[in-house]
């Protein structure tokens, strides 16, 4: 055989074994290069849907906080206002006189049975067939005079809401006191929140120290 023959067969063999290797090499690097990019890929996914659940989370927990937080003051201003009311009911009964049952109907929203009894004993007085009160600065078992701002507390214990307050003591002028807590005892009842108890000493050192 010529020996330029030789010579090309052997070319002709080598680039026939040799470039499906250069090809699978090549393809090897390009499925290996996009392993890594789609590994990549799920990498970021991963971190993100990570920071996602994680943001997602805390947005959840402060929105919990925010709501509770919400529900809280809203109770409070809500106990405040029916505070006010309860004692704006107290304050008209010395605006005319009335029957008993007319008395016990403006109270009752308020006031529990027991706790109504107390106040019309204490407080009540009959002119020509009709009742009604007279004002004064030491009559007892009205609602105390509650700043309703941040010095007035909100405090559950037990199965009663209480309401307390400190009052500086108050050495000048024509009415003089020392300093004291007064709290309002609460009751849910089925007919809503009643006062029943009005504390002026011996309040519960759990509502103090709340």
């Amino acid at each position: 055989m010529d020996k330029r023959l030789k010579v090309f067969i052997f070319c002709v063999l080598s680039l026939i074994i040799v470039l499906p290797l250069q090809v699978k090499s090549e393809k090897e690097l390009q499925l290996e290069s996009a392993t890594e990019k789609e590994i990549q890929v799920v990498d970021t996914i991963k971190t993100e849907v990570h920071d996602y659940d994680s943001n997602e989370t805390v947005i959840q927990k402060i929105g919990v906080e925010e709501k509770q937080s919400e529900d809280f003051i809203q109770d409070k201003q809500g106990i405040f206002e029916h505070l006010k009311s309860a004692f704006m009911a107290q304050v008209s009964l010395s605006e005319k006189g009335r029957s008993l049952k007319e008395v016990g109907l403006i109270l009752e929203p308020y006031f529990s049975n027991s706790f109504i009894e107390l106040f019309l004993n204490e407080n009540i007085v009959e002119e020509s067939g009709q009742y009604l009160t007279y004002g004064s600065d030491f009559a007892p078992y009205y609602i105390p005079f509650y700043s309703y701002s941040d010095k007035t507390r909100v405090v559950n214990h037990n199965d009663s809401i209480f309401v307390v307050e400190y009052f500086p003591a108050v050495t000048e002028g024509p009415v003089n006191y020392e300093g004291h807590f007064q709290a309002v005892e609460m009751e849910r009842e089925e007919k809503g929140l009643k006062v029943t108890k009005i504390w002026y000493e011996n309040i519960p050192e759990e509502v103090l120290n709340f």
